[in-house]
């Protein structure tokens, strides 16, 4: 039996493929955490999206459909409270338009906000930072 797709990996490859976003960020979309490239970088903070899982439930309950909706936080960063706010305005209406589509193996159906947009800057880095939230409806299905 194949591992289940990995949703955050295809949430950063949907995003990665969007020009707007993408050049929005110079290509700094990530999962699960910041690699030392960019965490210990000097020119942090600048515009960049981290997705982190942070659980989820199911409005299917206890289906027999191969289906999961994880909760999906944004981080999205910027060197001013105003340009990580940008990153974010840019980020919400790109995912609530999703279209069916599969990235990284998954097939995703459809992203919706759950919660925020919320600015505040990182503890400990004092980076400026927009926090959102988003239910997403992925298959549990690898596409291969």
């Amino acid at each position: 039996m194949m591992a289940a797709p990995d949703p955050i990996a295809a949430i950063v490859a949907y995003v990665k493929a969007d020009s707007t976003v993408n050049t929005l960020v110079s290509g700094r979309v990530y999962g699960s955490e910041l690699p030392g490239t960019e965490a210990f970088n000097k020119s942090m903070p600048a515009a960049t999206i981290l997705f982190i899982g942070s659980g989820g439930g199911s409005l299917l309950g206890a289906s027999y459909l191969e289906l999961a909706e994880p909760r999906i936080d944004a981080f999205c960063y910027g060197s001013t409270p105003y340009q990580a706010a940008l990153v974010s305005r840019n980020l919400t209406p790109l995912l609530r338009q999703m279209k069916r589509n599969v990235k990284a193996g998954a097939l995703l159906h459809w992203a919706h906000p759950s919660g925020g947009p919320i600015s505040s800057r990182e503890p400990g880095t004092e980076w400026p930072v927009c926090w959102s939230a988003y239910s997403v409806l992925v298959s549990e299905v690898t596409i291969v």
